[in-house]
């Protein structure tokens, strides 16, 4: 009942914002995929276009057979796949350790959402998201072909594992080299002991075919090339990463915190359960090389199973090292949510075998509190808000329609700019990424736009080399007033455009506005 009650209560929040009525969820990289489902639900594009297309065809066919909104089938994504992570979490919990708590253990740990960090993973139905939800599904198929080794297991495991490489093949490209490497882990730890259940043989082939399947996909792309061309780039250019941790933290302090606290908020559970994993790892591989072919216990296929996956991770945290040296911490954070998936099943494994087997705590009056614990400071974080000093990312109705009337009324050689809100974003959920380039809707030189800081000191038509369209939303002003304590912009910053002779307000609605910035900048 009280594993009931805490799941439903875990859904609530992910379901909150269909719950609360969002008109969409992520103002970013979101609205883009929301203009590419369009497209394919119109016939403007086709699905081969697409490196990942399965995020859009899935909303595509809930929007088919269902008559919900292009947005809601997308919103509606999310907890589903939050839904799949938990289940495979602990059922893998349960086939790898079968003794009595395991599978609660797991589903606790899976409410966790260790993946989630927001620098590049959120509760958002986006291509790398909802892969990487989909990994203990993979895991647990790989799984179930080393133990059982039938016909059957193997169709299941190509199936999902081409399920994750239409979804986002990095995450295809990670997991092949994480089996590679649990393969050799494996047949290491099976030679310093007696037993012969796990067969590496059967996991590197599994590994071998998975990576021909990915290498099938990607073969015409040059999405990889680009990637590593730019980290070779950036590992012999240098970068500045304390320099960039040092300003982030400059920033947060000036909307009152600290890069301390933030990190605790952020980060603490995933600390707290990635040093029970060390502690585990440390002690069971000690005692497997002390133990040796001596002594058969019936929980080493266990215990190789689960150090396995955990030296696995090896290779994976020295890429990670090498991202934060070369300043590519968008990459770093997505490997550390990989990362996190793996730490969430065997900190599970690893939670039952010292609470329950070993030092036998009474699971009612100590670590059930626990556990609900860092559930409640998990869950706090599940969707950006200001208690983490970031913007619900909630899409609203009046934002949507402003800028729809703005693109049917425009003059298209006029560029755009914005405050948080990006033009160029709500221009591809709006008329489709095929329209215009996100460039193109910008100045040159402006890739991504964003008006500067007060508006260039209140002189802002100086700024601009031709005229400009400036859209300002009302919960831009909001974020910058309440969230950001006026960081870039105060309140006469705002009320300023209203004041400048050449600033024109040529469109309102009340939540959102429109301006006609007249440059007057000398050539």
């Amino acid at each position: 009942m009280g594993l009931f009650a805490t799941t439903y209560s875990a859904s609530l929040v992910v379901f909150l914002p269909l719950l609360r009525n969002y008109h969409f969820l992520g103002e970013g990289d979101m609205l883009t995929h929301l203009g590419w489902t369009r497209e394919l639900l119109a016939g403007g594009r086709a699905s081969t276009d697409l490196l990942y297309p399965a995020v859009h065809l899935l909303a595509s066919m809930i929007t088919r057979t269902s008559n919900l909104s292009v947005r809601t089938s997308l919103m509606l994504l999310s907890p589903i796949f939050v839904g799949l992570f938990v289940t495979f979490v602990s059922l893998f919990v349960r086939r790898i350790d079968h003794e009595t708590g395991a599978t609660t253990l797991g589903v606790f740990f899976a409410l966790f959402l260790l993946p989630i960090n927001h620098v590049t993973l959120h509760v958002e139905p986006s291509p790398r998201n909802l892969a990487l939800f989909a990994v203990p599904f993979v895991l647990f198929a790989v799984y179930l072909v080393l133990i059982e080794q039938t016909i059957r297991t193997r169709l299941i495991a190509l199936l999902a594992f081409f399920g994750l490489l239409v979804f986002h093949p990095m995450f295809a490209v990670v997991l092949t080299a994480f089996l590679s490497v649990v393969a050799v882990a494996i047949w290491v730890f099976q030679h310093l002991t007696s037993t012969d259940e796990y067969r590496a043989g059967t996991v590197f082939l599994q590994s071998l075919v998975l990576g021909v399947c990915t290498w099938a996909w990607i073969r015409f792309e040059n999405v990889f090339t680009t990637f590593v061309s730019g980290l070779i780039f950036y590992a012999l250019e240098g970068a500045e990463t304390a320099g960039d941790v040092s300003q982030r933290g400059a920033s947060v302090a000036e909307v009152g915190g600290t890069l301390g606290s933030l990190f605790v908020k952020l980060f603490v559970v995933s600390l707290i359960v990635s040093i029970v994993v060390a502690a585990y790892t440390s002690d069971r591989a000690v005692a497997l090389v002390r133990r040796g072919r001596s002594i058969e216990t019936p929980h080493i296929s266990r215990e190789i199973l689960s150090l396995s996956f955990v030296f696995a991770l090896v290779p994976i945290g020295a890429m990670m090292l090498l991202f934060l040296v070369t300043n590519r911490t968008t990459m770093f954070f997505r490997f550390a949510g990989f990362v996190m998936v793996i730490f969430t099943i065997v900190g599970a494994v690893a939670t039952r075998r010292y609470a329950v087997t070993v030092v036998r705590l009474d699971s009612r009056l100590v670590l059930l509190p626990c556990i609900i614990l860092l559930l409640g400071l998990s869950l706090l974080i599940v969707h950006p808000s200001g208690y983490i000093h970031q913007d619900t990312e909630h899409v609203t109705d009046a934002d949507m329609t402003g800028y729809e009337s703005l693109f049917e009324y425009e003059q298209f050689d006029v560029r755009h700019d914005h405050v948080r809100s990006h033009a160029s974003r709500y221009g591809h959920a709006i008329n489709g990424p095929a329209e215009r380039d996100r460039r193109e809707y910008y100045h040159d030189g402006w890739r991504r736009g964003g008006a500067p800081d007060n508006f260039a000191s209140q002189d802002l038509p100086t700024e601009y080399p031709s005229d400009t369209y400036l859209t300002i939303s009302s919960a831009d002003e909001r974020r910058e007033s309440d969230l950001y304590s006026g960081f870039r912009f105060t309140d006469d910053d705002f009320e300023y455009l209203d004041r400048d002779t050449d600033i024109h307000r040529v469109h309102t609605t009340g939540e959102f506005r429109t301006y006609y910035v007249t440059t007057s900048r000398a050539d």
